[in-house]
């Protein structure tokens, strides 16, 4: 689709062919910014469209940061709708993000930046869907697992965008037979790409999640009391106490129940992902990530899911044998 661009660029003002495709850009984000029965059937066709923009972009010799900004803000509704398309649409979707990363790679630091924003923003969509609790690997969800999800009845999941980020991170998951060695190699520089935005994403996540907690109130104790006098024999005043004290977690309640829950799913992303895809790749980052892993550990000690993050850290050094190779080094 952008062969008819090719006559464009060589017998028009560069300053017009950009309109042209500002124009393009502006109708494509008055489509697809709606919502209602219409706007679904037309989400099904948006990664067919945005592969052919991005197609027409790679024609471009510069890019504005409004064309820039306009295919942001449609991938953003891709990610948004990506779990009510059908597998074929899925399929398409996970086809036409590759394509355009490919598309964008020729044009220096604007790939950078487009995935700065992209994959940022895909991990937010991503983790903002709450794990459905038969999915936890644990028999028993933490405290602060029950608390952030209870009373939700979620229809989408983390899962449901699990087969997105495997396209973005496999580069053998989709083989295109057309592309010749040197494209391929392009293909592979596109993916580690990604997952180094992904691990900056994830560590940028973190650190703005707000993950302080606090006693609750008198009244709030109160009904707890209250509740579970109900279902259970009342215990003893000096067992209450004994629990209490032994018990550091007892009685908190998170200030953002929404940046709990989204941490939960982050760390179930990382549980799925990290050490199935690219592991080779999460080497150059194990000081960092376990740096400041460490260090919102020191900030939110009750917070066990710090913990568990390092346990996937630990196990993936234990795949690379990070610890083997630095050992034999020191020795020697």
């Amino acid at each position: 689709m952008s062969f008819p661009w090719q006559p464009c660029k060589l017998f028009m003002q560069a300053d017009d062919v950009r309109f042209m495709l500002g124009e393009i850009m502006q109708r494509s984000e008055q489509l697809y910014s709606g919502q209602g029965g219409l706007f679904e059937d037309r989400v099904q066709h948006l990664p067919t469209f945005l592969e052919a923009l991005s197609s027409i972009i790679e024609e471009l010799d510069e890019i504005s940061d409004s064309i820039l900004a306009s295919m942001e803000r449609l991938v953003g509704v891709l990610f948004d709708k990506f779990a009510i398309l059908n597998t074929r649409g899925k399929f398409l979707c996970c086809k036409a993000f590759v394509r355009v990363l490919f598309h964008l790679s020729s044009k220096g630091a604007v790939l950078r930046s487009f995935l700065s924003e992209i994959v940022y923003q895909g991990l937010i969509r991503t983790c903002s869907h709450p794990v459905i609790l038969d999915e936890v690997n644990e028999e028993n969800a933490i405290t602060e697992e029950r608390e952030a999800y209870e009373g939700s009845t979620p229809k989408t999941s983390l899962k449901d965008y699990l087969e997105l980020w495997e396209y973005l991170l496999d580069k053998d998951k989709l083989k295109d037979k057309s592309l010749i060695v040197k494209q391929v190699e392009e293909y592979e520089v596109i993916h580690g790409l990604v997952y180094d935005e992904m691990i900056k994403g994830i560590l940028r996540i973190i650190h703005k999640l707000d993950l302080s907690s606090s006693k609750a109130s008198s009244a709030q104790e109160g009904d707890v009391l209250d509740r579970s006098s109900a279902s259970h024999a009342p215990a003893p005043a000096t067992e209450d106490k004994e629990v209490s004290l032994s018990d550091p977690v007892a009685g908190l309640q998170p200030k953002v129940p929404k940046d709990f829950m989204i941490f939960i799913s982050l760390i179930e992303f990382c549980r799925c992902v990290l050490p199935n895809y690219c592991v080779a790749l999460f080497e150059r980052w194990i000081n960092m990530f376990c740096r400041d892993i460490i260090i919102m550990s020191s900030r939110f000690p009750v917070v066990s899911g710090f913990y568990k993050l390092l346990e996937v850290c630990m196990k993936m050094c234990e795949k690379l044998s990070f610890f083997k190779a630095r050992s034999y080094t020191f020795l020697t």
